[in-house]
């Protein structure tokens, strides 16, 4: 299936909600019809992709901090003793991020959700892909969203557009190399993280 109004459910905050994905509470959502219309929810992002079939994950490396525009790395394998590997990516603001992918890390406890990212201005959007390719999107809140039905998921202003090259049969590297092609933040390289 196309990455067009995918099926998901809502997880890590004590709920469960199945259905096609405008139904999600619109503090989250407000209001889009499809996975791929997150990157709209302002800020200025870049473009993350996974593909749940190869356990792969993909972005760029292009961030603004101050105004500037630097390269870091966005897209990371996260492993240790203590849990399972994750394939994790972000877009959108670094810090906000970055609380949430500490959130997830440490047991993605509702009770323990950090307060900062209650605003629902906190743009930035966290990917993971688990062993199983269990697709998580996490945004304001760091309210996660399962992605039950599609062999693909992207997350920022380019994913369109990644998404796009990936079903038509780009690896996830050349979907992010087109999607830099087409939005201004996505960019400065790619990198590719597996398992």
């Amino acid at each position: 299936k196309g990455g067009q109004g995918g099926v998901a459910k809502v997880v890590g905050n004590g709920r469960k909600l199945d259905g096609r994905l405008n139904s999600i509470p619109s503090a989250f959502w407000r209001g889009s019809a499809s996975l791929t219309s997150l990157m709209l929810l302002g800020g200025q992002m870049s473009t993350v992709i996974c593909d749940r079939k190869r356990l792969l994950m993909a972005g760029d490396r292009q961030v603004e901090i101050a105004g500037n525009k630097v390269t870091v790395e966005k897209v990371f394998l996260k492993h240790d003793e203590e849990s399972s590997p994750l394939l994790v990516g972000f877009v959108g603001s670094v810090e906000n991020a970055l609380l949430c992918i500490r959130w997830i890390c440490s047991g993605s406890d509702p009770q323990k959700r950090p307060k900062e990212l209650e605003d629902e201005e906190a743009s930035f959007f966290v990917l993971t892909l688990n062993l199983e390719g269990k697709i998580v999107v996490y945004g304001v809140s760091c309210v996660g969203i399962e992605v039950v039905d599609d062999r693909y998921a992207a997350v920022g202003t380019g994913s369109s557009a990644a998404l796009a090259a990936a079903h038509m049969g780009a690896s996830v590297a050349e979907a992010i190399k087109l999607a830099a092609e087409i939005d201004p933040y996505t960019g400065r390289g790619v990198t590719v993280v597996h398992f």
